[in-house]
């Protein structure tokens, strides 16, 4: 070995001596470094592929970070929590985005396409992978995976980006990884929402409606890609083929693991770390605790399994968000403190529906498995009774966010307050309350009437029953249930009288799609340097 070692450096030194008679070229490419020509050459790499374009829904431009701000903050839901609050999440609330520079907006813009980009390369090599390295069903169900992705990607994008109701204006359609730096146009959006339905029935002819094996649960399913095609339709308007496809998955559609979808008995139990997954779900991006390192990886790798919504929303955390009076109105919330401002001492005895108090934490109620009290400067721990010692980190008084948060079984988050919690992307409830806005916009078919769909989600949480329901009576539905989750946006984008209506800051008119982020203009020569002209904000 010593010999080796001495040959190797006599080598060395000689070359370095006499390094003109050297061929040592410094520009050659690492023969050992994978290319899209060699790399998919096996069914695992090709299944690796895919994971990155799952992987993409934990980065900080979705899920962990950026996305929901995003859905909370436009329909304002939330209000800045305090003075360390950044100014960029005041702007979307106050709606003053109107010039692309926000960076929330920005990071989530970047979130999707970079989903699309693995999605647009698995599809795109899955073909060229030899038969005798993957088995064709194998092949084919990777590959509805992949566009079923793609098209959750581009629907978010129509549906922030693109589209406001009449008003349309597409955003860049790539259905290839891109193999130099350039740009693309905006899109036709008949074009995109075609690619959306095309990938979207690719998926529902190719997967399963539910897998057996726990190992898969949390994958594509037939069921996820029938719910997001009815959602697309809604946002086209085009309520009738909306209603067919919700129907296929009150049919046909089955809960993760299989079995009847259903909804669950305990409304909170959508928001809890041990009822993940549930007969509810639908689509779950999935979370877990983790004390790996990266965590603000924007490339979704190790360690970025968890999400910051408890360090971002949590009271006993950063709290920079609050519950906001708009929204505590309509939940119910009728007293609020007015000397020093919007603040609300509002009791759990305040509200009729329990909804309210499974989304946010009123003063007094309690947390950590019952052993601790929420407290307010209002409601200190002399006027709750057996209150515990913690209070809101920011004391001002407001609700505090109680959805998808740890506090329910601990006062002492592990991890940095981070979260393992799965995000609820699509679940039951929003089948049944988009089959009632279907029916109420003309649809037909199908056994029950708007009024039924309602009361079945009402009925879940104790609620009478109303008969004759009116798309104002779908709109409070809507923020009762999913408050704090992406169904809202989605309904108030497709009618923004409601918009304006829970955010004052929105408004008047539209259109209400959201800007192209600067970086996009300046970077993307074929996208007009004035497409934000018409925006009113």
């Amino acid at each position: 070995m010593m010999r080796k070692a001495t040959l190797i450096l006599v080598s060395v030194f000689a070359c370095a001596a006499l390094f003109l008679s050297c061929d040592f070229n410094l520009n050659q490419k690492n023969p050992n470094e994978p290319t899209r020509e060699n790399y998919y050459s096996t069914g695992q790499q090709l299944a690796t592929a895919v994971h990155a374009v799952y992987s993409n829904l934990n980065t900080n431009g979705m899920h962990k970070r950026r996305k929901f701000f995003v859905y909370d903050t436009l329909p304002g839901v939330v209000e800045p929590g305090g003075g360390q609050t950044e100014a960029w999440i005041g702007d979307m609330v106050n709606w003053t985005h109107g010039d692309g520079s926000n960076s929330g907006l920005t990071l989530h813009w970047t979130g999707l396409y970079q989903g699309i980009k693995r999605a647009n390369l698995a599809i795109n090599n899955a073909d060229g992978v030899p038969d005798a390295q993957i088995e064709e069903g194998m092949r084919t169900r990777l590959k509805a995976e992949a566009r079923f992705l793609r098209a959750f990607y581009y629907e978010k994008l129509m549906a922030l980006y693109g589209e406001s109701g009449e008003q349309s204006r597409g955003v860049p359609f790539f259905t290839e990884a891109p193999s130099a730096v350039g740009g693309k146009p905006l899109g036709d959006p008949s074009e995109i929402n075609d690619q959306i339905e095309s990938d979207l029935n690719f998926a529902i002819n190719n997967l399963p409606w539910s897998f057996a094996e726990d190992a898969n649960i949390g994958r594509a399913t037939a069921t996820a890609a029938m719910a997001v095609k009815g959602r697309s339709h809604l946002r086209q308007e085009e309520y009738q083929e909306a209603h067919d496809a919700f129907i296929q998955v009150v049919d046909n559609g089955e809960a993760p693991g299989g079995g009847t979808l259903e909804l669950v008995g305990s409304y909170f139990d959508n928001f809890k770390e041990e009822t993940e997954n549930n007969s509810e779900s639908i689509f779950e991006v999935q979370h877990a605790q983790s004390s790996n390192g990266g965590a603000w990886n924007q490339q979704g790798g190790d360690g970025t399994t968890r999400t910051f919504r408890n360090q971002e929303y949590g009271f006993l955390e950063w709290r920079n968000v609050v519950a906001s009076r708009s929204v505590l109105e309509e939940m119910g919330v009728s007293s609020f403190e007015t000397s020093d401002g919007p603040e609300t001492s509002a009791q759990v005895s305040d509200l009729s529906d329990p909804r309210a108090t499974h989304t946010f934490y009123f003063a007094c109620d309690t947390f950590n498995n019952g052993n601790s009290v929420y407290t307010t400067s209002v409601n200190p721990q002399g006027n709750c009774s057996g209150a515990g010692n913690l209070e809101a980190s920011q004391q001002d008084n407001r609700p505090s966010w109680k959805k998808f948060h740890v506090y329910y079984k601990t006062n002492s988050p592990p991890g940095g307050a981070n979260s393992g919690i799965n995000f609820r992307e699509l679940r039951l409830a929003e089948v049944y309350l988009g089959l009632a806005e279907a029916k109420l916009n003309g649809a037909s078919g199908g056994t029950m009437s708007s009024a039924g769909r309602i009361n079945q989600v009402r009925s879940r949480v104790g609620l009478s029953d109303i008969s004759s329901p009116t798309m104002q009576d779908l709109y409070h539905e809507y923020v009762m249930e999913f408050t704090g989750e992406p169904a809202l946006l989605s309904f108030l984008l497709r009618h923004p009288t409601y918009l304006t209506q829970l955010n004052p800051n929105a408004p008047d008119s539209g259109p209400y799609y959201q800007p192209i982020p600067l970086e996009e203009i300046d970077n993307n020569p074929e996208i007009s340097s004035d497409v934000n002209s018409d925006l009113p904000y």
